[in-house]
């Protein structure tokens, strides 16, 4: 079914005229669609939305309006915000606007914000674990601060063998190196792990 349609519209738009019109109308109407599906999802009123935006409620009625055509950069980018959306404006090829107009559906037009993303949602969940498991395991890859010494930070753990269980020596770790272990945080740069060597001292 998709394929037929694909095939109808690509067809169409190699008339010149049809094609510009296509283009136009996929602006105006798609953006003044997606706008009244993102306020309906939230549950607002043109008055909120207009409240959340710093325009009026008279101007949130026209830019719904597919007929309006009117819309502005500035007014799009006030919206996004509103909403806490991204706001992307690009010069595409046809086929990324086909592939875009056959697979669109209403749930498609209303985005969600982005304390609501769930794919970033799903990423912070992978990355937390990731992380988790490399403080874990993994050893640090490259020196911070001036303060970080691979060296000392990692150092095999002081022990002492004052008590033995079933004959073998019982390794007790140091009160420091395991301080040490409890301040291990991840820097949020590119560059890897670092102490807190304020919780150290």
């Amino acid at each position: 079914m998709k394929i037929s349609r694909r095939k109808k519209l690509v067809d169409s738009l190699r008339d010149d005229e049809y094609r510009h019109e296509f283009v136009d109308q996929r602006i105006t109407v798609g953006v003044a669609s997606q706008i009244r599906e993102m306020r309906r999802g939230r549950g607002w009123t043109q008055s909120e939305l207009a409240k959340e935006s710093g325009t009026r409620q008279q101007v949130i009625s026209q830019i719904e309006n597919p007929d309006y055509g009117k819309l502005t950069l500035s007014t799009l980018k006030r919206i996004a915000s509103a909403f806490d959306v991204a706001l992307i404006v690009k010069f595409a090829p046809f086929s990324e606007l086909i592939d875009d107009f056959i697979n669109r559906t209403p749930e498609s037009l209303a985005v969600p914000s982005f304390g609501n993303d769930t794919k970033l949602k799903e990423e912070t969940i992978t990355d937390s674990l990731a992380i988790f498991r490399e403080v874990l395991f993994a050893q640090p890859r490259t020196p911070l601060t001036s303060e970080y010494i691979l060296t000392n930070t990692f150092s095999a753990p002081e022990t002492s063998f004052d008590k033995t269980r079933n004959g073998k020596p019982i390794r007790k770790t140091s009160t420091t190196e395991t301080r040490k272990r409890n301040a291990l945080i991840f820097d949020e740069t590119p560059r890897g792990y670092a102490y807190d060597t304020d919780r150290i001292r």
